[in-house]
Protein backbone atom coordinates (compact mmCIF):
# COMPACT_ATOMS: atom_id res chain seq x y z
CA UNK A 1 0.00 0.00 0.00
CA UNK A 2 1.52 3.47 -1.34
CA UNK A 3 1.23 6.62 1.10
CA UNK A 4 -1.36 7.77 -0.88
CA UNK A 5 -3.85 5.09 0.05
CA UNK A 6 -2.69 5.21 3.22
CA UNK A 7 -3.68 8.47 3.44
CA UNK A 8 -6.67 7.82 2.20
CA UNK A 9 -8.21 5.25 4.57
CA UNK A 10 -6.85 6.98 8.07
CA UNK A 11 -8.49 10.56 6.14
CA UNK A 12 -11.99 7.63 5.91
CA UNK A 13 -11.39 6.16 9.18
CA UNK A 14 -11.82 9.36 10.83
CA UNK A 15 -15.07 10.31 8.65
CA UNK A 16 -12.53 13.60 6.92
CA UNK A 17 -13.69 14.43 3.69
CA UNK A 18 -10.47 15.43 1.79
CA UNK A 19 -11.26 19.28 1.75
CA UNK A 20 -11.42 19.21 5.43
CA UNK A 21 -7.65 17.67 5.68
CA UNK A 22 -6.76 19.77 3.17
CA UNK A 23 -8.41 23.08 5.38
CA UNK A 24 -5.85 21.39 8.14
CA UNK A 25 -3.08 20.95 6.64
CA UNK A 26 -3.35 24.34 4.76
CA UNK A 27 -3.88 22.90 0.97
CA UNK A 28 -5.78 22.81 -1.30
CA UNK A 29 -8.26 19.85 -2.07
CA UNK A 30 -6.63 18.75 -5.13
CA UNK A 31 -3.22 18.13 -3.32
CA UNK A 32 -4.55 15.62 -0.98
CA UNK A 33 -6.53 14.24 -4.19
CA UNK A 34 -2.84 14.00 -5.85
CA UNK A 35 -1.50 12.46 -2.96
CA UNK A 36 -4.27 9.50 -2.52
CA UNK A 37 -4.73 8.95 -6.43
CA UNK A 38 -0.75 8.57 -6.79
CA UNK A 39 -0.13 11.61 -9.38
CA UNK A 40 2.13 12.93 -6.27
CA UNK A 41 3.74 11.98 -2.78
CA UNK A 42 3.34 14.67 -0.22
CA UNK A 43 7.18 16.30 0.63
CA UNK A 44 9.04 14.23 4.08
CA UNK A 45 8.38 17.84 5.62
CA UNK A 46 4.56 17.34 5.74
CA UNK A 47 5.18 13.97 7.14
CA UNK A 48 4.53 14.65 10.85
CA UNK A 49 1.79 17.19 10.09
CA UNK A 50 0.02 15.15 7.84
CA UNK A 51 0.12 12.41 11.07
CA UNK A 52 -0.79 15.04 13.49
CA UNK A 53 -4.19 15.76 11.48
CA UNK A 54 -5.34 11.71 10.97
CA UNK A 55 -4.60 11.47 14.43
CA UNK A 56 -1.80 8.12 13.70
CA UNK A 57 1.42 8.33 14.13
CA UNK A 58 4.07 9.36 11.80
CA UNK A 59 5.23 5.69 11.10
CA UNK A 60 1.79 4.61 9.94
CA UNK A 61 1.54 7.60 7.24
CA UNK A 62 5.35 6.83 6.42
CA UNK A 63 5.51 2.88 6.33
CA UNK A 64 1.93 1.39 7.03
CA UNK A 65 -0.10 0.70 10.47
CA UNK A 66 0.92 -0.37 13.57
CA UNK A 67 4.59 -0.64 14.15
CA UNK A 68 5.17 -3.13 17.09
CA UNK A 69 7.68 -1.69 19.74
CA UNK A 70 10.84 -3.62 20.01
CA UNK A 71 14.29 -2.68 20.82
CA UNK A 72 15.06 -2.42 17.08
CA UNK A 73 12.57 0.75 16.89
CA UNK A 74 14.14 3.92 16.14
CA UNK A 75 13.99 6.07 19.50
CA UNK A 76 11.49 8.93 18.30
CA UNK A 77 13.23 11.64 19.83
CA UNK A 78 16.51 11.27 18.09
CA UNK A 79 14.83 10.35 14.71
CA UNK A 80 12.68 13.71 14.95
CA UNK A 81 16.09 14.94 15.65
CA UNK A 82 17.43 13.45 12.33
CA UNK A 83 14.68 14.13 10.00
CA UNK A 84 14.55 18.37 11.46
CA UNK A 85 18.27 18.76 10.54
CA UNK A 86 18.10 16.86 7.38
CA UNK A 87 15.41 19.04 6.25
CA UNK A 88 17.26 21.52 7.72
CA UNK A 89 20.27 21.60 5.48
CA UNK A 90 18.51 19.82 2.67
CA UNK A 91 16.61 23.54 2.79
CA UNK A 92 19.67 25.60 2.27
CA UNK A 93 20.93 23.59 -0.34
CA UNK A 94 17.71 24.60 -2.18
CA UNK A 95 16.31 21.13 -1.80
CA UNK A 96 18.36 19.66 -4.44
CA UNK A 97 18.04 16.42 -2.71
CA UNK A 98 15.72 13.55 -3.87
CA UNK A 99 13.55 11.41 -1.78
CA UNK A 100 15.84 8.04 -1.71
CA UNK A 101 18.66 10.28 -0.90
CA UNK A 102 16.96 12.35 1.99
CA UNK A 103 16.15 8.57 3.38
CA UNK A 104 19.65 7.51 3.17
CA UNK A 105 20.92 10.63 5.34
CA UNK A 106 18.64 10.42 7.98
CA UNK A 107 19.01 7.02 8.40
CA UNK A 108 22.64 7.43 8.89
CA UNK A 109 22.24 10.22 10.90
CA UNK A 110 19.84 8.35 12.93
CA UNK A 111 22.84 5.58 13.15
CA UNK A 112 25.15 7.95 14.75
CA UNK A 113 23.17 10.06 16.80
CA UNK A 114 22.40 6.62 18.26
CA UNK A 115 25.46 5.15 18.71
CA UNK A 116 27.13 8.53 20.48
CA UNK A 117 24.29 9.76 22.55
CA UNK A 118 26.62 11.95 24.86
CA UNK A 119 27.90 14.22 21.22
CA UNK A 120 26.85 17.33 20.45
CA UNK A 121 24.21 16.20 18.06
CA UNK A 122 24.56 18.95 15.41
CA UNK A 123 28.11 18.51 14.45
CA UNK A 124 27.86 14.31 14.64
CA UNK A 125 24.70 14.97 11.80
CA UNK A 126 27.06 17.43 9.83
CA UNK A 127 29.89 15.25 10.03
CA UNK A 128 28.06 12.59 8.47
CA UNK A 129 26.39 14.96 5.70
CA UNK A 130 29.46 16.40 4.44
CA UNK A 131 30.95 13.08 4.71
CA UNK A 132 28.21 11.52 2.00
CA UNK A 133 28.06 14.44 -0.24
CA UNK A 134 32.21 13.82 -0.43
CA UNK A 135 31.57 10.28 -1.44
CA UNK A 136 28.99 10.98 -3.42
CA UNK A 137 30.91 13.48 -5.03
CA UNK A 138 33.89 11.12 -5.56
CA UNK A 139 31.73 8.66 -7.04
CA UNK A 140 30.80 10.77 -10.04
CA UNK A 141 34.26 11.62 -10.36
CA UNK A 142 35.52 8.40 -10.39
CA UNK A 143 32.72 7.51 -13.09
CA UNK A 144 34.27 10.25 -15.75
CA UNK A 145 37.75 8.59 -15.57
Amino acid sequence: MNIGNRIRRFRRTLGMTQAELAKKLDLTKTGVASWEQGRAEPPLARIASIAAALEVDVHDVAFGGPREITPEQPDAEILNIAVDRVLALDEAAAGTRTGPELTQLICNTYAILSKNPGMPELVLIDESIRGMMLDAKEKSQNGRD
